[in-house]
């Protein structure tokens, strides 16, 4: 069984919801490092300034570095100068009334001279140490009257007060809340956006798949100012486009169609009498012969010619001559049966082929035809004008084939003529 995926409006939340929570949280981090560096950045300059002010005072002290470090040391002018520590420049003071309490120093610093050798170290850095160079990458220059005197190197990582991380957990906390507020926003600008978009397309697809033939022209109505409306209009004019070709299509179909059948009925019928012609004859002929040899049946065959139809051509003029056929032909036709085949065989001769029918019906139907012609009213088409038919009817099916039967019937036609014409031989 054919599983069905996620549909386009599950598609359209899910990706507004995990696109809004990583924008969400990349711009989260972003922020918090970027705190996290200010701190880091404000935490050291404190720390340096108050170092160097330290460093400065002690060098002014006692004229240069080594005379201090010989007189009193270094660590003890700290301890018996050190000035108040102002607060972190990001966080606020202590309540009133209570002192500020001196914090951990955030960086140290390894001190040298202007060559890079220590002196003034750690246990890692100890005095007269040479510092590597990446070490000296964030070294920062001491100044006495715009001079560098001695370089510092700050070491570690940033010792952040309590307040720093309240602040930080602060930042962190705001930003979960941050993320879970605009996924639920997501969610539901999802939800909207997504039942607009799939309602939409819905109504598209079936429009899509309720065209067939005949039914191609849609036209779908959508509102949207985006590209589902623009799809919507193309698809309108695509089915306009198709449902005018499909016309056009039919009616070429139908014209094909109708001018296949005139070539069959020209192919097959005789152009001035709209009788089948000798052609289609020889090919019907041949099939009703087997036919009445396979199942034993009676099969007659008749063949007419108009007595003197050159002299009619010749009195009357070759019009009324086509009018003379022409009305045999409708004679021929109005007294035989539907299962009889009549064709115009040559210039003035018909067949006719009576299926299942015996040599003494056929000579029947035969006589009732000779009688219609000769006292039909021909005077209607010329003055004095007669018009007479000669016929000869075979109906021997074991003959070898049925164009002996055919040459039997034109024997049989010749007599009649030779004996007076207008008369039938059987």
């Amino acid at each position: 069984m054919k599983t069905r995926g996620m549909s386009l409006r599950t598609k359209v939340t899910l990706t507004l919801t995990l696109t809004t929570i990583i924008s969400v949280l990349f711009v989260g981090f972003t922020a918090k490092w970027l705190v996290l560096e200010k701190f880091n950045d404000q935490s050291m300059q404190w720390a340096f300034d108050n170092f160097s002010h330290d460093v400065i005072g002690f060098v002014s002290k006692h004229g240069s570095w080594e005379q201090g470090v010989d007189d009193e040391g270094f660590r003890n002018y700290v301890i018996h100068n050190r000035r108040p520590k102002r607060p972190h420049k990001m966080l606020a003071g202590p309540p009133p009334g209570e002192s500020q309490p001196i914090p951990p120093p955030p960086f140290r610093f390894v001190l040298t001279d202007l060559q890079g050798i220590v002196v003034h170290g750690s246990n890692k850095y100890p005095v007269g140490q040479s510092l590597n160079g990446h070490l000296r990458r964030d070294e920062i220059p001491i100044l006495i009257d715009n001079k560098a005197v001695l370089i510092a190197v700050p070491l570690g990582q940033p010792n952040l007060s309590k307040l720093d991380l309240t602040y930080l957990n602060a930042v962190d906390k705001a930003l979960t809340y941050a993320v879970i507020i605009a996924g639920a926003i997501a969610i539901i600008l999802g939800i909207i956006f997504g039942n607009r978009l799939s309602s939409s397309l819905y109504r598209l697809s079936e429009s899509v798949s309720s065209m067939r033939p005949g039914e191609i022209r849609k036209d779908i109505v959508i509102k949207s100012k985006d590209e589902v409306e623009v799809l919507a209009n193309t698809f309108n004019k695509m089915s306009h486009y198709l449902a005018d070709a499909y016309e056009e299509l039919e009616q070429a179909h139908d014209k094909v169609t109708e001018q296949a059948t005139l070539l069959l009925e020209l192919s097959i019928k005789d152009e001035l009498t709209g009788l089948y012609n000798r052609r289609y004859f020889r090919e019907r002929a041949d099939h009703f012969y087997k036919q009445a040899n396979r199942y034993q049946q009676p099969l007659s065959i008749m063949l007419g010619d108009i007595d003197f139809f050159k002299r009619i051509n010749d009195t009357y003029g070759h019009a009324i001559g086509d009018d003379v056929l022409r009305t045999i032909s409708s004679l021929l036709q109005t007294n035989l049966r539907e299962t009889d085949l009549l064709a115009r065989y040559g210039g003035e001769e018909f067949v006719i082929i009576f299926p299942e029918t015996d040599l003494y019906s056929a000579s029947e139907l035969c006589e009732r035809i000779r009688q219609t012609i000769e006292g039909h009213s021909w005077e209607e088409i010329a003055a004095d004008l007669k018009v007479t038919m000669s016929m000869g009817i075979n109906a021997d099916t074991q003959l070898s084939d049925f164009e002996q039967m055919l040459i039997n019937a034109d024997e049989k036609l010749y007599q009649a003529k030779g004996n007076g014409r207008n008369q039938i031989v059987i």
